[in-house]
């Protein structure tokens, strides 16, 4: 449906007209910063997962587990990178679900407050009204919903001890008190924010890079400030690989600062086509060599079902 308007409002060229309007050349030079978007989110979810649970990921899982996930979000909308990374460090490294979750909301609360900041502080120089400014200052307290949550669970007090709401609320606890715990340390947070800013640094560039290949001289600012949006999209996914939301979020930011919403459109779609041309077919093939991977899953699934068995 968000695709069909989508495609209603802005589209004017089938697919192969869009891969037209860059060369070969050009399409591989996106490539290159798609691959160190996914090389920069690798290196992250190694230190947060080292910190949480002291699990080293290998190189391998480092430079190629984001690539896996990328191909995962389009194939099961609804946030189907996080679950087959929860499945697939489940089986390899013995990483519970809980730490999982723990590292997945850590990563997305330290994104909201970063982009939230850099919001606040983009629209204040650009002269933005005050429900925009108030709209980014909701992510700035995000992380401190957190504490408010986890005060407000520990007052709840249930009596039968071992009731399914007594087990939830405890496995929810112990969620809030890995992300607290990977919250207290500065030092490590600030290594997040950095490789977060790396992350953004490079989309941005891309996205430049793109709107002057398209003959558009755009401000290199806006796009840093649009790449912090851009890391909000991943808190909630509402189709596959957010196809057509991430493009309507796209127009409508460049809408707000005045600029052609079809601009903002057009580099999306660019993007996106360099992600199913380079990125699914590696995706592909590295989940193909990571099924060896998961025997450790299916054997404790057949230990679980004799277990019911008996």
């Amino acid at each position: 449906m968000v695709f069909f308007i989508l495609k209603r409002q802005f589209l004017k060229k089938n697919l192969l007209e869009y891969i037209k309007l860059l060369t070969f050349n050009e399409h591989f030079i996106s490539s290159l910063f798609l691959f160190a978007g996914f090389i920069t989110i690798g290196f992250q979810l190694k230190n947060v997962f080292k910190k949480s649970t002291g699990i080293n990921l290998t190189t391998f899982d480092t430079l190629t587990l984001p690539i896996s996930q990328n191909l995962w979000g389009y194939i099961i909308p609804f946030q189907g990178a996080f679950l087959y990374s929860l499945v697939y460090l489940k089986s390899k490294y013995r990483i519970e679900a809980k730490s999982s979750i723990a590292v997945y909301l850590f990563v997305i609360l330290a994104s909201l407050f970063l982009g939230g900041i850099s919001g606040v502080v983009y629209l204040s120089s650009k002269g933005g009204n005050i429900f925009q400014i108030m709209f980014f200052s909701f992510f700035i307290i995000c992380p401190f919903l957190l504490i408010m949550s986890k005060w407000v669970l520990n007052k709840i007090t249930i009596k039968n001890k071992n009731s399914i709401f007594h087990k939830s609320k405890q496995y929810i606890l112990n969620i809030f008190e890995e992300l607290v715990h990977l919250f207290k340390s500065k030092r490590f947070l600030m290594n997040v924010f950095l490789v977060d800013i790396t992350y953004v640094v490079i989309f941005s560039i891309w996205s430049y890079w793109l709107s002057l290949v398209l003959g558009y001289d755009i401000p290199i600012i806006f796009f840093l400030s649009l790449g912090f949006l851009m890391k909000l999209h991943s808190f909630a996914k509402l189709t596959p690989g957010n196809i057509g939301v991430i493009q309507l979020l796209v127009a409508g930011y460049f809408s707000i600062f005045g600029l052609d919403p079809e601009i903002g459109i057009l580099i999306s779609l660019l993007q996106l086509i360099t992600n199913i041309i380079f990125g699914f077919p590696v995706a592909l093939i590295i989940t193909i060599i990571s099924m060896k991977s998961f025997t450790n899953l299916q054997s404790d699934l057949l230990q679980l079902i004799k277990k019911k068995s008996n």
